[in-house]
């Protein structure tokens, strides 16, 4: 279900309003020390990492925190929204990193002090497997080996050029001298270092230059957050699969649907745990092909697809519960609606919205529930 109403406001707000992105790279790297500022490290104390970029065609990744972790790339691109870089469009805060190929790398925390060197890659493994802290934001990493670079997000109005260190830093500034990588190539119309919004006017037309004409422009996303990311992305006709985000599974998680599932579950776990499963150390699972039917405003119904495991014991039982799918972003005529609700909720968003082409949405999240027994 997408709301015409809320579909046309968002169409006023790409039409009129246009966006500059925050997200600042920083001059690339291929030191490793953390005593030297000038190239033993990426990043700016007390700056809190928003994107990663790694040399060596490996894959890494980054976990968001309040997240999850983004799927891996190779990349070392800015402009490349696809693989490029690890980090979201809108720069959510990174507080861990996992770089493949057994090099050494470090993470420095945020208003705290260089963690262990790890060499591993392995997301499930804390110690050895990533860098970094859930929950406590990096602003420093160290990778022996590769060229590499960081960005963070600038909250001044300043263009897209490559910034030099602020003054605020702990330590003696980097030099910005002419010898550090040039500012990515870009248009006016199209932000260089931002996942959010790729424009790419049509050189066919001469008002193709006007960031407002939405019939010469093509937006492209990688990651949404909201109806009106859909909406962009769909306007885009890039028809490519795009991942929820952090604010996306927010959306899901507080939506009355979802809640009334978490509780059936929780219920229906409950009733699986037994005296005998306890003493037999049993494995309580889901049902092979477990899903459920949820509802939010930006994706409409859509098909959880569950899984959990655990041993079950006496007391407080944390079970972790995975859930992951993908739907359809379109405004093909649902079977199971009458014609009113076909009316309200396909065919008149669709004639709002206008030419698009649907794509899909992959979500992938978890959620932790006590079970007492």
């Amino acid at each position: 279900m997408k709301s015409y109403s809320l579909i046309l406001f968002f169409i006023l707000t790409i039409i009129v309003f246009t966006s500059e992105a925050k997200k600042k790279w920083l001059p690339a790297v291929n030191g490793y020390n953390k005593n030297n500022d000038e190239n033993g490290y990426a990043g700016i104390m007390g700056r809190a990492i928003t994107g990663l970029r790694v040399s060596g065609k490996k894959e890494y990744r980054v976990h968001i925190k309040g997240g999850n972790w983004l799927p891996p790339v190779t990349g070392n691109d800015p402009d490349e929204f696809n693989n490029g870089y690890a980090g979201t469009k809108k720069g959510d805060v990174i507080d861990a990193v996992a770089i493949s190929g057994g090099v050494q790398y470090a993470a420095h925390l945020k208003g705290g002090l260089w963690l262990p060197v790890v060499t591993g890659y392995d997301i499930n493994n804390d110690r050895y497997g990533y860098a970094g802290v859930i929950g406590k934001p990096i602003d420093a990493i160290m990778i022996n080996g590769r060229t590499y670079a960081t960005s963070y997000n600038d909250s001044s109005n300043s263009s897209n050029t490559t910034p030099s260190k602020p003054s605020s830093r702990k330590t003696p500034s980097r030099k910005t001298s002419s010898t550090k990588p040039s500012p990515p190539k870009t248009s006016s119309a199209k932000p260089s270092s931002s996942k959010s919004l790729a424009l790419k006017p049509s050189t066919t037309n001469s008002a193709s230059s006007n960031p407002l004409n939405l019939h010469e422009i093509r937006y492209i996303k990688e990651y949404i957050s909201c109806l009106y990311d859909a909406l962009v992305h769909y306007k885009g006709k890039s028809g490519t699969t795009v991942y929820a985000d952090n604010t996306l599974i927010k959306e899901i998680k507080e939506h009355k649907t979802y809640k009334k599932m978490i509780k059936e579950l929780k219920n229906g776990i409950k009733e699986k745990i037994t005296n005998s499963a306890i003493k037999n150390h049993d494995t309580i699972k889901a049902a092979d092909g477990s899903y459920r039917g949820v509802w939010c405003l930006t994706l409409g119904s859509i098909k959880l697809n569950i899984n959990y495991s655990f041993v079950p014991k006496k007391g407080k039982n944390k079970v972790k519960l995975h859930f992951w799918g993908t739907d359809r972003w379109d405004f093909a005529k649902n079977d199971n609606y009458n014609l009113i609700q076909n009316l309200a909720e396909e065919y008149i968003p669709s004639f709002i919205a206008g030419d698009g082409k649907p794509f899909d949405v992959k979500y992938d999240f978890y959620e932790i529930v006590t079970v007492e027994y």
